[in-house]
C-alpha cells in the first residue's frame, strides 16, 4: 500500500493561490458546479461507476480570452465488484482532486462563450474493499493531464451559467482509469 503524497497537492495549491493572489488588477472569479463523473473501471456486478460530483472553481482572467483556474473536485462513492481490485464482494471507490489549468475563451456574442481548458490534475482515490473475514482500505494518487471544454452564458455582466465536460485519469485500482465529468454550475466574477 502506497500512502498518498501530500506534497504534489500542497505544491499545486500553493502555485494556484500564489498566481491568483498576484493578479490584483485582473478580474477574478469563483464558482460552484454539480454534475456526474463516469469511470472506465471494469465491473463484474452491482456496478455503479457513474456518480455525483461537486466542483469548486477559482480563477483569474489573464486577458480577454485567457484565464488561469483551479478546481477542487469531490465525488460520491462508486460501488461494485471491480475486476482489477480482485474484490470478492462489493467495493467502494471515492475520488477527490484538484487541478490547475489554462482556459481559452471564444466569445460568440455578448451572452455566450465557448472555452477549452488544459492543465494538470492531482487525483486521490480511496478504495474500500470489505471482505467476509477482514476489510481493507487502499489509497492511490496520481498527477495526470486534464482537458476540458464547455459553454458559458452571461446571466448578468458578472454572473455566468457554466457547463463543463472534463476528461482526466485517476489511479483507483493500481492502474489508470479514465474519468469523464459533466457538470453545470454558476460562476461569479469580482
Amino acid at each position: 500500500m502506497r500512502p498518498i503524497s501530500v506534497i504534489p497537492l500542497q505544491l499545486l495549491l500553493t502555485v494556484s493561490l500564489t498566481v491568483l493572489s498576484s493578479s490584483v488588477a485582473a478580474q477574478s472569479y469563483v464558482g460552484i458546479a454539480a454534475g456526474k463523473i463516469s469511470s472506465s473501471l471494469q465491473c463484474k456486478n452491482n456496478c455503479q461507476t457513474s456518480v455525483a460530483n461537486i466542483k469548486l472553481t477559482a480563477g483569474v482572467d489573464l486577458g480577454s480570452n485567457w484565464s488561469l483556474e483551479s478546481q477542487l473536485h469531490i465525488a460520491s462513492n462508486m460501488k461494485g465488484t471491480f475486476d482489477r481490485i480482485n474484490a470478492k464482494t462489493d467495493s467502494s471507490i471515492s475520488h477527490k482532486g484538484i487541478d490547475l489549468a489554462a482556459l481559452c475563451r471564444w466569445r460568440l456574442n455578448d451572452k455566450f462563450a465557448l472555452f477549452s481548458r488544459t492543465g494538470i490534475a492531482f487525483t486521490s482515490s480511496e478504495v474500500k474493499n470489505p471482505a467476509a473475514d477482514s476489510s481493507s482500505t487502499t489509497r492511490y494518487s496520481a498527477v495526470k493531464p486534464v482537458i476540458g471544454a464547455g459553454l458559458v452564458y452571461a446571466i448578468t455582466p458578472l454572473t455566468y451559467l457554466r457547463g463543463d465536460l472534463d476528461l482526466r485519469q485517476a489511479r483507483s485500482d493500481g492502474s489508470n482509469s479514465n474519468i469523464t465529468g459533466l457538470s453545470l454550475g454558476i460562476q461569479s466574477a469580482f
